[in-house]
């Protein structure tokens, strides 16, 4: 189940909804998910702009950080926006202090999220460089375009396999089982604190 997905699902069942049966469910690369539902309904959950090719422009929430929107269509209509808090890990900051005195001399956010989320978590980590609603591709571009080299990258692995790959040195955060992310990377963290990143990354470079 996505990682988005899971504690909704939770949600849902803690309040004693009944969810409806899903004939059919697609996941759209880097946008959301499309489902038919038992009764022909057809359901989109994800990104706003997902979901407005169907219902037209959207008012989007304002977000504190740490929250991503989610937003949900029945047919062509708006259904509701599913708030997600997903708090930055423990280390982020810390971890950013301690490469920079390893000789790290920039830092760059490459997201699928939308630009408020990913703005708000560079602002709370000390990022000042953002690039937000990327597609897979998009995080290839990204960096490869990064001076100077050589570039590492740490991804979790949703849909981060292909930039992990393109980068110079792609740190792999697998405590959330991200297998195609592993197999991409040259060097793997097991939990899920990226504290380890630095001390990978150094190794790696050394070899």
């Amino acid at each position: 189940m996505h990682v988005f997905a899971a504690p909704v699902v939770e949600a849902a069942h803690g309040r004693q909804l009944d969810l409806p049966t899903v004939l059919e469910a697609e996941e759209m690369a880097t946008n959301g998910v499309l489902a038919v539902l038992g009764n022909g309904e057809q359901v989109r959950v994800g990104k706003p702009a997902f979901v407005e090719e169907v219902v037209g422009a959207l008012a989007r929430p304002t977000l504190e950080a740490g929250e991503t929107a989610v937003y949900v269509a029945v047919d062509d209509e708006l259904a509701g926006v599913i708030v997600l808090s997903d708090p930055v890990r423990e280390h982020a900051r810390h971890t950013i202090e301690r490469l920079r005195s390893f000789g790290a001399s920039e830092f760059v956010l490459v997201t699928g999220d939308v630009a408020p989320t990913a703005r708000s978590v560079a602002d709370g980590i000390g990022i000042t460089t953002v690039h937000a609603e990327t597609t897979p591709q998009g995080k290839v571009d990204v960096v490869a375009s990064l001076q100077p080299r050589p570039v590492m990258m740490v991804g979790d692995g949703i849909n981060d396999a292909p930039v992990l790959a393109a980068a110079d040195v792609g740190i792999a955060m697998a405590g959330r089982g991200a297998t195609a992310a592993s197999e991409s990377a040259s060097a793997v963290v097991t939990s899920d604190d990226l504290s380890g990143s630095p001390t990978s990354s150094r190794s790696r470079a050394a070899r």
